[in-house]
């Protein structure tokens, strides 16, 4: 029935639905975020994480209803890693478009722990996102720039110092740990503005992904990959995905063998691995952009047979 309805009023109606399934499951999500925030013991508050995450996990499964049922939207997922949602995983993928969003709980549901991102320290103060973000054990970062080191050499290594200690609390509980390693959401606008050699992506920030390896090294129980793939259209928007006039959406999740001599270094410090890490990573940016590029010239085929 959904399939006859407009893409504007499939788009408004799936919005509706998953505005009004949040604001219901967070009444439940509530009391665990109060409680964590008035008893300061550790395992009390793990285990109100873990009560919130059901909350948090019922809205996603909303989310991926809604996209099949309301939007229509096509959404491929290929998963070759097995399941595993006790363990501890940084994550590295492609960033076109807010979609991004649905599409990676999506493909993380029932297969790896409840995805976490690093974000601003600023983000705290915002309303309701600063206070959840804060329940669900977020990892906050206060980035200092090269110009603010040079005035005062004693910040050197606090980045590195202040994100070791946020994911201390991650040995403790599961978690997937998102980095998209371009830093933005890549565009055409933005890929011809910095003269990105790609033509799905652009240009990865070694210092940002070396950054989070290192910091969470001995945390992890393994990296993986998800690179998503929006056929049919240069512009992806999250409003289109609601609509579901976005032709197709292909994610592919499956781990990343990073080599060891780069799980540990210096980045900002030892200029040989700073060049290696940065090799590695453009390598294999090459490689998915040539895959993308790839899988959207079939799907380009298949429309006009």
């Amino acid at each position: 029935m959904m399939v006859a309805l407009p893409p504007t009023i499939r788009g408004v109606l799936a919005a509706l639905v998953v505005s009004l399934s949040l604001m219901v499951l967070f009444t439940g999500f509530l009391p665990g975020a109060v409680a964590k925030l008035l008893v300061p013991h550790a395992g009390f508050r793990r285990a109100c994480v873990a009560y919130m995450l059901w909350f948090c996990r019922a809205w996603v499964r909303t989310i991926t209803w809604t996209t099949d049922y309301i939007s229509c939207q096509p959404v491929m997922v290929d998963i070759d890693i097995p399941p595993d949602t006790d363990g501890r995983y940084l994550l590295i993928g492609n960033h076109q478009s807010w979609a991004d969003i649905p599409v990676l709980i999506r493909a993380l549901d029932r297969t790896l722990p409840f995805p976490r991102w690093f974000i601003k320290r600023q983000m705290l103060w915002v309303p309701f996102i600063g206070f959840a973000t804060w329940a669900l054990d977020f990892p906050y970062m206060r980035r200092y720039t090269r110009e603010q080191i040079e005035r005062n050499p004693a910040l050197a290594g606090r980045d590195m110092d202040t994100t070791r200690r946020a994911c201390e609390i991650y040995r403790h509980q599961s978690v997937t740990v998102v980095n998209y390693a371009e830093g933005t959401r890549s565009t055409p606008a933005k890929r011809a503005a910095r003269q990105s050699p790609y033509r799905t992506m652009l240009r990865p920030k070694a210092g940002g992904t070396a950054f989070m390896l290192n910091a969470m090294g001995d945390v992890l129980d393994g990296v993986v990959e998800l690179m998503v793939t929006y056929s049919g259209t240069d512009h992806p928007s999250a409003w289109d995905y609601a609509c579901g006039r976005i032709p197709q959406v292909h994610a592919v999740l499956h781990r990343l063998d990073i080599p060891e001599a780069l799980r540990r270094g210096d980045y900002e410090n030892d200029p040989d691995y700073a060049e290696r890490f940065r090799a590695w990573l453009n390598e294999l940016w090459a490689a998915r952009d040539a895959e993308i590029t790839q899988r959207m010239a079939d799907a380009d085929k298949r429309e006009t047979n």
